[in-house]
């Protein structure tokens, strides 16, 4: 197992305030949700290639909002041949991305963080923890060129972290 996957094993497993659960949902749906509309039926898939991190949104999921997701878990179709995780919800989708402010009452997407939780110093860890979850990467400090990387898909989501 790599330094990096071993780092995502153990900020999965850790355990937060409540305030701070809400935080890293929201920034884990930010950044690595896709968001899809069928028949009127809005629902949300979240895709990682961690087990231990697709358990996590499953508890993120099942404690704030108790609700039930679909798990699929598929292989990757590149050289590798490592698993996807998938989590798909459809139950309560739209009550959720409105109870983190990832949608107006207009139902447009918000792309900027929720100030509600940059708010304490706890929360603000808990979305860099979210970022590198989904999108970030780290070297093992005992070997050259040791570095953190949390790629995003704009500079204002680097901006904001």
């Amino acid at each position: 197992m790599s330094f990096a996957n071993e780092v995502k094993k153990e900020l999965a497993t850790l355990e937060v305030d409540k305030c701070c659960l809400r935080a890293e949902l929201h920034q884990i749906i930010r950044l690595s949700a896709q968001i899809v509309l069928e028949a009127k039926n809005l629902k949300l898939t979240i895709t990682t290639t961690s087990l231990k991190i697709a358990r996590r949104i499953l508890f993120l999921l099942k404690t704030i909002y108790n609700v039930n997701v679909v798990i699929y878990k598929k292989m990757r179709d590149n050289l590798d041949k490592k698993s996807i995780y998938g989590l798909i919800i459809e139950e309560k989708a739209l009550e959720i991305l409105k109870d983190l402010r990832l949608i107006d009452e207009k139902y447009n997407l918000i792309n900027i963080l929720n100030t509600e939780f940059l708010e304490k110093d706890c929360c603000k860890a808990a979305i860099v923890r979210a970022s590198f979850l989904m999108k970030g990467s780290v070297n093992d400090p005992t070997k050259n060129n040791y570095h953190l990387e949390i790629t995003f898909n704009d500079e204002l989501e680097a901006e904001q972290i």
